[in-house]
């Protein structure tokens, strides 16, 4: 399980086998390929390289180690979660679209509404 970090190095969430977990363990969201994808949204952003891109490619959140252009402040070492329940078998989705070439830099979209497919 690996934490999920905000532009401010804020914990937002966790991810397990592709599967992305809010903090407090519910099942938010799935990673295909480089898509990323909301059960009952759709395709949201990207995934790649370690960083979760909204659909326009810009930053939203980050894996450890991984960061879009100017390093954020060192996040601390979350506490271990608790284990997720087994979400559903999200369905097989459509290949999302081809993302546009990363601008380097954050997105003004928040973790929140990445995932609510805003």
């Amino acid at each position: 399980m690996e934490p999920i970090f905000n532009r401010n190095s804020q914990l937002v969430g966790w991810l397990k086998d592709d599967k992305v977990f809010d903090t407090n363990m519910l099942f938010r969201a799935f990673i295909r390929g480089n898509g990323l994808f909301a059960t009952g949204v759709g395709h949201i952003g990207f995934f790649k390289n370690g960083i979760f891109r909204d659909k326009r490619s810009g930053a939203v959140a980050f894996l450890r180690g991984n960061s879009p252009g100017p390093t954020p402040p060192t996040p601390p070492t979350p506490p271990t979660p608790p284990a997720p329940p087994t979400p559903p078998t999200p369905p097989t989705p459509p290949t999302p679209p081809t993302p546009p070439t990363p601008s380097g830099s954050w997105a003004s979209t928040t973790w929140e509404q990445l995932l609510n497919g805003d």
